[in-house]
């Protein structure tokens, strides 16, 4: 592979990290989960999709490393892929909300004038290949409206499939 091949292959994989925050319905899903594990059902019904047009969505999100899954009976829970995903939407909404005059009148829209901070306080586990790899308590604290989100959902820790 000549050099020219190799950097249009390196860009072309990172070029699926773009993709995946390409679409308003999976910046939500992101914001959903950022949240608190949930199963493509609870996703789909948080954010007003149909379950295939979510399932869709998930899978672009996990071909990308951005979200991790896991199979409970008949359902698959998804959550965030780690800190570095969470830290990966944040800088994102926050520099589009600092730098796009439109994304910082629409979240102020959304949320009201009294809410003049766009900082999530939502944390997730460290970086693992599934939801229930790691033992701790998956702490994901919802984030007050501090940021427009649905409110989460009880979600017990997803077992091993």
């Amino acid at each position: 592979m000549s050099s020219t091949e190799a950097k249009s292959a390196l860009f072309e994989a990172i070029a699926m990290m773009g993709k995946a925050f390409a679409s308003p319905v999976r910046l939500e899903l992101l914001d959903l989960l950022a949240q608190a594990p949930r199963t493509v059902d609870e996703l789909a019904r948080a954010s007003g999709q149909s379950t295939a047009n979510a399932s869709q969505h998930l899978q672009a999100l996990y071909a990308a490393g951005m979200v991790i899954r896991a199979r409970e009976g008949t359902s698959v829970r998804y959550a965030l892929a780690g800190r570095e995903a969470l830290s990966l939407w944040l800088a994102l909404r926050d520099a589009s909300v600092a730098r796009l005059a439109e994304v910082e009148r629409a979240a102020r829209d959304y949320l009201g004038p009294e809410k003049n901070s766009m900082r999530a306080t939502s944390t997730v586990p460290a970086r693992s290949r599934s939801p229930s790899s790691n033992s701790d308590s998956r702490s994901y604290p919802p984030t007050a409206r501090s940021w427009p989100t649905a409110a989460a959902p009880s979600a017990p820790t997803p077992t091993r499939p």
